[in-house]
């Protein structure tokens, strides 16, 4: 799905491109970060840095996203453009929802989810007792601060490769793709890669991008 500042962020892009400037500078709040991070994993845009700072540019998947996207919302068969299978809700005064009743379920579920409060927020981390738990970008809460649940994480995911190799070479399949969820991963000799072959440059790409904005902003500082 496209969102609206996804959208907005990619028809500013198309039309500089159009106007002869196909890179040009984004800055809130014209594009919230977490927007072009989104974009940039979803390769609608590309990312330069320059000696006058981060310049965007729309990607010919992102335009023809933005394409695909606004010739389904833009259709009047009164199909939710969601799913492109059920028809709209119809309300009471004749006027046609934006979606069918089987996606806005769906959508309110995700609203409730995001928006409920996972138990004492005040409690401690589980794990250390000394620090106050994470809460994500979203709003929900982790049951460990943001120190452990790193290091819970680093450790469940040595653990899972370990696994995972000795899988292989006792001659069992090789994991999906964690990105594209349909190749099988790259082997290593010693070990097995995170992505498959195709997806392992798009993922360098973002890594490299993370940390192009990463030393721009403390350049800035």
């Amino acid at each position: 799905m496209m969102t609206g500042p996804e959208r907005d962020v990619l028809h500013l892009l198309l039309e500089a491109k159009r106007a002869g400037e196909p890179f040009i500078p984004l800055r809130y709040p014209q594009a919230h970060g977490k927007t072009l991070k989104r974009l940039f994993d979803k390769d609608w845009i590309f990312a330069s840095a320059g000696l006058d700072g981060m310049r965007y540019k729309i990607t010919l998947r992102g335009e023809k996203m933005l394409a695909y996207y606004e010739t389904t919302l833009a259709r009047r068969d009164k199909i939710c453009p969601r799913c492109g299978v059920n028809p709209k809700i119809v309300l009471q005064d004749g006027r046609l929802y934006s979606y069918c009743k089987d996606c806005e379920r769906k959508r309110n579920i995700k609203k409730r989810l995001e928006g409920k409060a996972e138990g004492d927020t005040d409690r401690p981390c589980s794990r250390c007792q000394k620090r106050h738990r994470h809460q994500y970008p979203n709003g929900r809460w982790s049951t460990y601060c943001k120190h452990c649940e790193s290091i819970n994480r680093r450790k469940n995911a040595r653990k899972q490769r370990r696994a995972e190799l000795k899988q292989v070479k006792n001659g069992g399949p090789v994991p999906l793709c964690k990105r594209c969820k349909q190749n099988p991963r790259k082997v290593h000799p010693n070990s097995i890669a995170t992505y498959c072959e195709a997806c392992l440059p798009i993922m360098r790409k973002q890594t490299q991008f993370r940390h192009v904005i990463r030393v721009h902003r403390l350049g800035r500082v």
